[in-house]
């Protein structure tokens, strides 16, 4: 599902279906402990993944593993489901990251 970057710039109609989410009041930031240890606030992981998730399969459609970005995405992908196995405890997370991290190893060829 590709986003129209385009929604919103010329009218205020616009569709329930195509507006975008509310900012929460929680802002992402870092807490600094001044030791070399910081502590994330406020992330989405799962927003994160899903809007990497539709970039990525943008970028197979549109080139797929000719585009020298499609390996960022992927490592990004990995990290957040390597996050997301490790907080939720759950194996299939892992695979997910795995799944990626091959397709990392595939777009450097």
């Amino acid at each position: 599902m590709s986003q129209d970057l385009l929604i919103g710039i010329f009218s205020s109609d616009v569709p329930e279906s195509l507006r975008k989410p509310a900012l929460s009041n929680v802002q992402p930031s870092f807490v600094d402990y001044g030791d070399g240890c910081v502590l994330a606030k406020g992330f989405d992981n799962d927003r994160a993944i899903q809007a990497y998730e539709a970039t990525l399969q943008d970028m197979m459609a549109n080139g797929g593993f000719q585009n020298p970005a499609v390996g960022q995405i992927c490592t990004g992908l990995a990290t957040l489901y390597d996050a997301k196995a490790a907080i939720t405890k759950d194996p299939q997370y892992y695979d997910r990251c795995v799944e990626y991290m091959s397709m990392v190893q595939q777009a450097m060829q």
